[in-house]
């Protein structure tokens, strides 16, 4: 496994390749998918930001485009809260998060679960876990990350005060009672 400080400078040397090819976008943009999350565990937050694309419009927020959700998860990570807020609440009236006909991607929704659940946003988390509760054995994958949902829903089970449900399913199924020690020195004495 790479470890986040690896992961920042192999973002760095994409970079620069970029900039050697000529294409230095394309090696910014590499870079962010390499090293976002890592500089954010790092607590390295203005440098993740840096590397999350404004929409045209600053920040506002149109369905299919995960940079506002993005950056609401970095700010929220960061303790800015009420930048991190105030993004999460731009996603209300422009679509029905809770609804399965949502055209918000899969990215999208699970960086704004993620900053909901950082955020102790009860309402967005109650709208969007039953959307992933049924991915919670997935690993949701993009280019250059994986991201394990089980984990995120687990937490928003329990943010929302509902700790069975955190459980993996296979945990959560009765299991046949085992015997006791008496049971089997018994059965053995007959």
């Amino acid at each position: 496994m790479v470890s986040w400080k690896k992961r920042v400078a192999i973002g760095a040397q994409l970079i620069e390749r970029g900039d050697e090819l000529g294409s230095p976008g394309i090696g910014r943009q590499a870079a962010g998918q390499a090293n976002r999350r890592a500089l954010m565990y790092l607590g390295r937050t203005e440098d993740a930001l840096r590397s999350v694309p404004l929409p045209p419009s600053g920040l506002s927020v149109t369905v299919q485009t995960q940079y506002p959700a993005q950056r609401a998860l970095y700010l929220a990570h960061d303790g800015q809260v009420d930048e991190a807020k105030s993004i999460i609440d731009q996603f209300r009236p422009i679509s029905d998060l809770a609804s399965p006909d949502d055209q918000n991607s899969a990215a999208d929704l699970r960086y704004l679960l993620e900053a909901a659940v950082v955020l102790a946003d009860k309402e967005m988390v109650a709208a969007l876990t039953p959307r992933f509760a049924s991915l919670t054995e997935l690993i949701h994958t993009e280019a250059n990350m994986a991201f394990c949902i089980g984990r995120l829903v687990g937490s928003a089970y329990v943010l929302l005060g509902d700790p069975e449900k955190a459980r993996p399913p296979t945990h959560r199924a009765s299991r046949p009672a085992r015997r006791s020690s008496s049971d089997r020195s018994s059965r053995s004495a007959d």
